[in-house]
């Protein structure tokens, strides 16, 4: 019989306990950090992925990777199996972990076991998570901290995503999606804010709201609860708890406060209030003012669990950023190349915001790949208004990573054509070979080259730059 994760007490296992273990749809953001994880606390880790070629780093760290799935993988010494939302019960590996009697969880179930046996800060909300636990990191360390570390993206400097440090530590991302977050049991939850997405599982609103407001009742009852004083929904779940809870914000009313705001090329620099007390200045080194409430609510956390005012503002002023959230890839032939993450409206608009600001005066190129057909249909007008602040605007065609719910989609020309009917210059072209075309003939030095989505359209910034080099060979 499989022994269930659902069921605490089918199997005693301690997460930083070195065992066999195997990673089922292993190349998902959170289950890559989850491995590297493992590995550092000695696991002898396995995984297997449709796109398992794709993953050396993984691989560099001593983890046998397999592409596609193959119930020959899961070996008779494997002791657990975890699998990622990706992976369904017909998957062949899982039914062999049950015909070996692994002990089996998804991610977020592994995730709330880890969160069980350690001092836990997990941050949520709709946008920022990746972002503000890794800057959270980098303070607690500048504090002499080493915290395990659980989050979905690569921070720039090298590091792995995904630290295991001291195991009684965890600062871990908590993602909504399927209401996974509910498996944790925080010490300290953050609510960064959030709006509706995810439509494949919240149908509404209303459904996200009452998601964060159960998550909320999941921290302990000596724990601590950050949320942002400007999100409505936020604060509808601060009432549903007894639990201490602060506020951050950019108004007097706020328990941490954002003041003395000055900004250069993009970058912000603040001074942070509690009350009428001065905590600290800072001046992070990362973009955009969605960043400065990145940096306010983690400055909020870590005064509140006694981080000093100078690691504070030392981790801030150090944090370079991850991939793929406003990176900077470089310069060639003069344009200026930066890529993202984006795939929600409010995150293009800030994105693209961010950017007008670093490069004030030039011609800016948005090259945009909606993520779902459902989250496009469901959100057309809303992305349509967030592409305005773009100079010329290209719509890649949807990037699909899995089945749309419901009947309702919409395409990349269905997104442009509301676009251009709200004033945005969008091309009509959608293919990424075409759109590279476009680039080549169009692009000029000066430009400035956003790519934005959750799925791969940073190809279109290296498929560009081989263009160029093809073409500067040639003569």
């Amino acid at each position: 019989m499989q022994r269930n994760s659902t069921t605490d007490a089918s199997i005693e296992l301690r997460w930083n306990y070195p065992r066999r273990v195997h990673l089922v749809g292993v190349g998902g953001a959170g289950m890559q950090s989850l491995a590297n994880v493992l590995v550092g606390f000695g696991w002898d880790v396995s995984g297997s992925d449709i796109r398992g070629d794709a993953l050396r780093e993984l691989q560099g760290r001593g983890v046998a990777i397999h592409t596609g799935h193959n119930a020959l993988v899961v070996t008779d010494d494997i002791e657990v199996v975890i699998h990622s939302d990706a992976v369904g019960a017909a998957n062949v590996e899982l039914q062999r972990a049950a015909e070996i009697d692994a002990a089996v969880y998804s991610y977020a179930e592994f995730l709330g076991l880890m969160s069980r046996e350690s001092r836990t800060v997990a941050v949520a909300g709709t946008h920022g998570k990746s972002t503000t636990t890794a800057m959270m990191a980098d303070v607690f360390r500048a504090a002499g901290h080493d915290p395990t570390i659980v989050l979905g993206a690569t921070h720039l400097d090298g590091q792995p995503c995904g630290h295991a440090g001291d195991c009684s530590r965890l600062l871990v991302e908590a993602c909504e999606y399927q209401r996974n977050f509910l498996h944790l049991h925080p010490d300290v939850a953050v609510v960064l804010g959030v709006q509706w997405d995810h439509v494949d599982c919240f149908t509404t609103l209303q459904n996200v709201e009452d998601a964060f407001a159960q998550f909320v009742q999941c921290v302990r009852p000596n724990g601590l609860i950050v949320v942002n004083e400007a999100c409505p929904t936020a604060r509808f779940a601060k009432r549903q708890t007894m639990v201490k809870t602060v506020t951050f914000g950019q108004h007097g009313t706020a328990d941490w406060r954002a003041a003395n705001i000055r900004s250069s090329r993009g970058r912000y620099h603040f001074s942070i209030f509690n009350g009428d007390r001065l905590l600290v200045d800072v001046s992070p080194r990362v973009a955009g003012r969605h960043n400065l409430m990145n940096a306010l609510a983690t400055a909020a956390v870590a005064a509140e669990s006694g981080i000093p005012a100078d690691a504070i503002r030392e981790g801030l002023s150090s944090f370079r950023g991850l991939r793929r959230r406003l990176e900077l890839v470089g310069n060639y032939a003069g344009v200026t190349l930066i890529d993202d993450y984006g795939h929600h409206p409010t995150e293009v608009g800030v994105t693209l915001a961010a950017v007008g600001e670093m490069y004030p005066g030039q011609r800016l190129w948005c090259i945009f790949q909606p993520h779902q057909g459902d989250r496009t249909a469901a959100m057309l007008d809303e992305f349509a208004r967030s592409l305005q602040l773009a100079d010329r605007v290209c719509i890649a065609d949807v990037f699909q990573a899995r089945a749309d719910a419901g009947s309702r989609r919409a395409t990349a020309a269905d997104l442009a054509a509301c676009g251009r009917a709200m004033g945005a210059n969008v091309v009509g072209v959608h293919k990424a070979s075409e759109i590279v075309d476009l680039l080549t003939d169009a692009l000029q030095p000066g430009d400035v080259l956003l790519t934005i989505g959750a799925g791969n359209i940073r190809n279109v910034i290296n498929e560009w730059i081989n263009r160029v080099r093809r073409y500067r060979a040639t003569g």
